[in-house]
């Protein structure tokens, strides 16, 4: 294993990933799947919090810029200045995708980003 820029961003990643989880992950990463529901990669006390749209986004957001950051594929995985500008700038998610927290999965998460972007860059 060669050290790189992209295991900086993937430590970034699995920081994130601890804080939001409130400890570290690595049970968490050992089941991780994209059909596991994003409030069980939550610490229950930011589910408190949930039910504010604004916290809400910018949780999803730190879950998803963590997910990007430990893609298998180091090439993959954003820069640290593209970590920073997601984070210093998240997308507002449509509140009506975000139909219910509680049964939200990582998979759907990732595709009502997806959807987002492409219908802004079709707009």
């Amino acid at each position: 294993m060669r050290v790189t820029k992209k295991c900086d961003v993937y430590s970034f990643g699995i920081v994130a990933l601890e804080v939001i989880h409130g400890t570290h992950p690595g049970d968490l990463l050992s089941n991780f799947s994209l059909s596991m529901l994003v409030k069980d990669t939550l610490d229950p006390r930011v589910l408190l919090h949930i039910a504010d749209q604004v916290i809400t986004n910018q949780v999803l957001s730190v879950i998803l810029v963590a997910m990007q950051c430990i893609n298998n594929d180091p090439q993959a995985r954003p820069t640290m200045q593209q970590v920073s500008q997601r984070l210093s700038s998240p997308k507002s998610l449509p509140a009506s995708d975000i139909y219910s927290f509680q049964a939200l999965t990582l998979d759907h998460l990732i595709n009502i980003v997806q959807v987002h972007v492409d219908d802004q860059a079709h707009e």
